[in-house]
């Protein structure tokens, strides 16, 4: 079967998206507790309105097997330089899904380097990983996000010993 690429607006792919939340959550956010995936689809809509995000989808005879976002915004510690940030991402299970994913990030750049993005950022998890896929693209690891899940537990007390 072919799989067919392009950009969408999110209000052309929401519904397929949601039935996908279970799923993506149980795979990619297991670190995340008991939390059920609510994505703010406000800020994603209205950066999209602004021309500051896109969609790109994977479709196999009509039907979503694939999806990669990006929002594009001011680099934080670099005046006057354009970056991008992906979205969660999601591929369904499939028997190309690596190479499905593979060719959603690499269009996912070519629109950034259109767009005159000079930091792209893509996050992936220890437990399902991307890794290989980035570095494969030309990726580096630039940084490691630790997380505090302040609703579960405090966070401990530093001793002086």
């Amino acid at each position: 079967m072919t799989i067919v690429y392009r950009r969408e607006l999110l209000a052309n792919a929401i519904l397929e998206i949601r039935e996908t939340l279970p799923a993506m959550w149980a795979e990619m956010a297991p670190g995340f507790g008991a939390e059920q995936p609510e994505p703010r689809w406000d800020l994603y809509f209205t950066a999209e309105k602004r021309d500051a995000a896109f969609l790109l989808t994977a479709r196999e005879e009509g039907r979503l097997v694939g999806y990669f976002g990006m929002i594009l915004h001011d680099n934080p510690s670099l005046k006057n330089e354009l970056a991008a940030t992906a979205t969660p991402y999601y591929v369904v299970p499939h028997p190309r899904r690596g190479m499905i994913l593979l060719a959603l990030i690499r269009h996912a750049i070519r629109i950034c380097q259109r767009a005159k993005v000079k930091k792209a950022m893509i996050k992936t998890h220890p437990w399902a990983s991307a890794e290989s896929l980035l570095v494969h693209l030309g990726a580096r690891e630039v940084s490691k996000d630790f997380m505090f899940d302040l609703a579960v537990r405090e966070v401990k007390e530093v001793v002086n010993a």
